[in-house]
């Protein structure tokens, strides 16, 4: 083999090697880039689901002050028949 077609052949697996390592670090670029992507859509949605979570778990207590507050009020208003009727026995005796 001449010279010329030594350095023809190493040029072209020089060549070949390159390029095989250009698409292999592109696609590492793209699956880094994909799991980046990835990374920050988790975070997203945990954050969106937590959000969530605190407004149920707010709802929630403001519903149960709701219920307090309403048999508080029943409560109330049934000790308050009771004392009327307690004068009331209390009067006829």
């Amino acid at each position: 083999m001449t010279k010329a077609g030594i350095t023809l052949i190493a040029t072209f697996i020089t060549t070949v090697f390159s390029i095989s390592l250009v698409q292999a670090d592109h696609f590492y670029k793209e699956a880094k880039e994909a799991r980046k992507e990835w990374m920050e859509n988790e975070r997203e949605f945990h954050k969106h689901t937590h959000e969530l979570e605190r407004e149920d778990r707010k709802r929630f207590y403001e519903m149960e002050r709701e219920e307090r507050k309403h048999w508080e009020e029943m409560n109330r208003e049934e000790r308050k028949h009771q004392e009327e009727m307690y004068r009331e026995l209390r009067k006829r005796n």
